[in-house]
């Protein structure tokens, strides 16, 4: 079966340089290209000189414009985003200098277009070879002053990708069933255990430093898990940049919940403790909460929960079973919805 999957991969961001950077690599494109048409033959030096120098003005303006344009192509429209990611990015980033950054860089791919077609136009009326010269370092300098002024703008624009690189890389479109409770109760360990993630898990609190996804690939479904950390004791403001992706993830991409309780007390939080947290996800959260109580083949406190083990594989096909069924349920609907608004899938 063929999913289709709405994913922003911020990972694929490539690296925003300086500005002397693009000017050097274009000035060094004019120069090679240039060279190689030095043995291009022309009625009169002049004419040789002539079209020479159109040929660097043209490879200036032309690495010039495109390195700006996949800039500018490979940052999203904030405003289009899902809202998982819109909210993602004005909490990590001051959208206002995001949307000035881009729009300095619009504004110098036309600047640089514009005095281009002014410089050629003054390069095609010269004369002689000095005057040709002199068009072409008037056309350099412009242009390194256009790319200079946009010197903060690529800073940000750097500095925003190191940020949006760190965002999850969650499918919006997908099912997606968050695993929720303390650290060490064992959430990691389940998402290896029902979907082909390799997240990193040891004996420790807190191993979970990211959020990490996984996928439970089915005939006809997939779902998408995730194991979000936090502990959503203190306000949004108050809350580390972890933190608050999961509570995102929570309130945008999440159809269901699955809160992982430790009966053995071994992740070294109290069962009170654990209620409490448990009480917090119900009030923060509407939707449908599956309760499980992980390493129940360790000694410890019994709770009314599924009863699941990752090391007997107890419960897990039970635990799977009941998200599969939630994800059929819900493309069910979703499909209702789409053929009541007269939005037939089937076409």
């Amino acid at each position: 079966m063929l999913y289709i999957c709405h994913a922003m991969n911020f990972q694929t961001l490539q690296k925003v340089e300086d500005s002397d950077f693009y000017l050097g690599l274009a000035f060094r494109t004019a120069k090679e290209r240039a060279e190689a048409m030095r043995l291009l033959k022309a009625r009169s030096k002049e004419a040789k000189s002539k079209k020479l120098e159109m040929l660097k003005l043209a490879a200036v303006r032309k690495s010039l414009h495109d390195r700006l344009t996949a800039i500018l192509k490979a940052f999203p429209s904030v405003d289009s985003l899902p809202p998982l990611y819109n909210e993602l990015i004005k909490i990590s980033l001051d959208y206002g200098d995001l949307k000035q950054s881009l729009g300095a860089l619009n504004w110098a791919v036309g600047q640089i277009d514009r005095i281009h077609g002014q410089h050629a136009t003054q390069l095609k009326q010269a004369v002689h070879i000095s005057q040709m010269n002199a068009v072409r370092k008037a056309f350099y300098g412009r242009v390194s002053s256009i790319m200079k002024q946009i010197s903060g703008p690529l800073k940000y624009l750097e500095h925003s990708r190191r940020v949006m690189k760190a965002f999850p890389n969650i499918k919006t479109s997908l099912f997606t069933v968050a695993l929720v409770g303390y650290p060490n109760v064992g959430k990691s360990s389940l998402l290896q255990a029902l979907t082909t993630a390799k997240p990193e898990v040891k004996d420790y609190p807190f191993t979970t430093k990211n959020i990490n996804l996984g996928y439970m690939n089915m005939p006809e479904i997939r779902v998408q898990l995730v194991d979000v950390p936090g502990t959503f004791d203190r306000s949004f403001e108050e809350m580390n940049n972890i933190e608050k992706q999961s509570m995102l993830v929570l309130k945008h991409a999440s159809h269901a919940l699955v809160f992982v309780y430790d009966g053995s007390e071994t992740c070294g939080y109290a069962l009170s403790e654990q209620k409490a947290l448990h009480a917090r996800v119900t009030r923060l959260f509407k939707g449908t909460i599956i309760t499980v109580q992980t390493k129940c083949d360790l000694p410890g406190k019994s709770i009314k929960a599924m009863q699941v083990s990752v090391k007997s594989k107890e419960g897990l096909k039970q635990l799977k079973d009941e998200i599969v069924g939630l994800a059929h349920k819900h493309e069910a609907q979703s499909k209702y919805k789409d053929y009541k608004h007269g939005d037939n899938p089937v076409k």
